[in-house]
């Protein structure tokens, strides 16, 4: 199904799509081909992981990822093999505390994301993979 957007400067397509999402942090699966349903624009994928609302911008030569729930927000942004500083928003405390990011690899085709990364908060570091596969729904 394709939804049209009319938009000042153009027109903007949306498309639903189906995502199989995995998870594995330090090799242990937090979920793994779990199903959601989302939607695309351009180089936007947006989609609700049960209580979190997920945000994947894909750009020219890095991805951010936004992550919100009620308790937090984590901004992540994804160079491949390069170190970058991501944020981690603790609602509750109204804190903002930096993530040292290093990300080891990033795969992305027509419909599926890959990316493996490292996160460290207060010197413990921890191993990520997160990988959406998608496709048009109607």
């Amino acid at each position: 199904m394709y939804v049209i957007i009319t938009i000042k400067k153009g027109v903007m397509l949306v498309t639903k799509i189906k995502c199989l999402t995995t998870l594995i942090e330090n090799k242990l699966k937090i979920f793994e081909n779990e199903v959601f349903f989302g939607i695309k624009s351009g180089n936007k994928i947006s989609y609700k992981e049960n209580e979190i609302i997920v945000t994947i911008l894909l750009e020219d030569n890095k991805i951010i990822m936004k992550r919100k729930s009620l308790e937090y927000e984590i901004y992540l942004e994804f160079v491949e093999k390069n170190n970058s500083t991501s944020k981690y928003f603790l609602n509750n405390n109204n804190l903002w505390l930096p993530l040292d990011t290093f990300t080891d690899k990033i795969l992305v085709d027509d419909s599926n994301i890959r990316i493996e990364y490292e996160l460290t908060l207060e010197s413990t570091p921890t191993q990520f993979l997160f990988e959406i596969k998608y496709e048009v729904v109607e």
